[in-house]
């Protein structure tokens, strides 16, 4: 696939805020959390709740983050404990190199200008965006590029199932070669990593080349080694190449302040100059929602909650966000399950419209196929 700037430039939406593009100032709060793939709940306030500073709008949402030292800063590692890495707010700090619009299936460029497989030679090649900078004043190139795939590579990214190699061709050119030629690699290079600043990471990227050339893996006693010291690399602050960064000073228990970073992607297109996320899981949002003090909120609110907030104003809508209550089964440890006959047992025993239904209200819809990915794309792919 070849791709450039898309229709989807110019349409400015809640969505694409929330995916590092733009959005005017709106209001609403989103509750993420269903059975399946089916529309979870959300609700969207009659008018922007938040109070606006004289000195700039800001837009308030809420997602849970843990303070230091359990904290940090390492957003390569970080999903477990990584503050907002993970979350939809980590696209606005550090971006991928695309997003995908399921519905429309096109690719929606960021940090990548274009990119397409060799199928003769097995590559992938992207190029970037010209005229990138991180936080730091420093240029956004290839070599940030390289160094992000390599330093992935100590935490078993799943792309390197599939690629053997990352090299940078020029400054804004590089080049995957696929051991495994797949088309999921587009995905999992595009989406699946946000690319993050070779001043962090490079030194680490250098250690993972170091141990593959030498014939070594993340098996042997090196990589284990080089694995345990990656988690626990904890960098001062994160170097950003979207719009926002942390205001370090304002990071409490209660909440913490994005700011505008002046250099980031498309900086100027942003409306709004501060992001307020209070912290906490369901219980501790719930009432600040109630209050009309959030704009936008992705947590799992039960039915009663949901029945409080329409009490109080507040409209409940529901996007497709393919995710909530489920059994998930360790096939390592539960070695009976790798039966498939036992799975299909569970299938049978559990009424997942109920359970939705008790979990989640209206937005709980039970997923149908357990095709592993959402019933909405099954007419799709099979």
């Amino acid at each position: 696939m070849n791709t450039g700037p898309s229709a989807f430039d110019h349409r400015i939406s809640r969505r694409q805020l929330l995916r590092t593009v733009t959005l005017g100032s709106a209001a609403a709060l989103l509750a993420t959390a269903t059975t399946s793939a089916i529309p979870a709940a959300a609700a969207q306030l009659a008018s922007v709740a938040a109070a606006q500073p004289a000195g700039g709008k800001e837009f308030h949402g809420a997602w849970p983050f843990e303070l230091p030292p359990n904290g940090h800063f390492n957003y390569m590692v970080g999903v477990a404990h990584g503050i907002l890495r993970g979350g939809i707010y980590d696209d606005l700090i550090t971006l991928p190199m695309a997003m995908y619009y399921w519905k429309q299936q096109q690719w929606l460029p960021l940090l990548a200008n274009n990119w397409s497989f060799d199928n003769s030679a097995n590559t992938f090649t992207i190029q970037l965006q010209s005229g990138l900078n991180w936080s730091d004043g420093k240029p956004l190139t290839s070599k940030d590029v390289v160094s992000t795939f390599w330093a992935a590579r100590i935490i078993r990214n799943v792309v390197w199932q599939y690629i053997d190699s990352v090299t940078a061709l020029d400054d804004l050119t590089v080049s995957f070669h696929m051991s495994k030629p797949s088309t999921i690699v587009e995905r999992y290079v595009l989406r699946q990593v946000n690319i993050l600043s070779d001043v962090h990471y490079g030194d680490w990227a250098r250690k993972a080349q170091d141990l593959f050339n030498s014939g070594k893996d993340l098996d042997s006693p090196e990589g284990k080694q080089l694995n345990t010291d990656f988690q626990k690399f904890n960098p001062p602050q994160v170097i950003a190449s979207g719009p926002f960064n942390f205001d370090y000073n304002s990071i409490t228990n209660a909440q913490l302040t994005l700011v505008k970073n002046p250099s980031g992607y498309r900086a100027s297109n942003v409306l709004f100059d501060k992001i307020v996320l209070y912290n906490g899981e369901t219980p501790d949002i719930t009432p600040i929602v109630l209050n009309k003090d959030v704009d936008y909120a992705t947590h799992g609110f039960p039915p009663a909650t949901e029945q409080a907030f329409q009490a109080a104003g507040i409209r409940v809508i529901r996007p497709p966000v393919y995710s909530g209550p489920a059994l998930l089964m360790n096939l390592d440890k539960l070695t009976e399950f790798n039966d498939k006959r036992a799975r299909q047992a569970i299938a049978y025993a559990v009424d997942r419209g109920q359970n939705g239904t008790v979990s989640l209200g209206q937005s709980g819809v039970g997923v149908k196929y357990m095709a592993g990915f959402s019933d909405l794309l099954v007419p799709s792919w099979i």
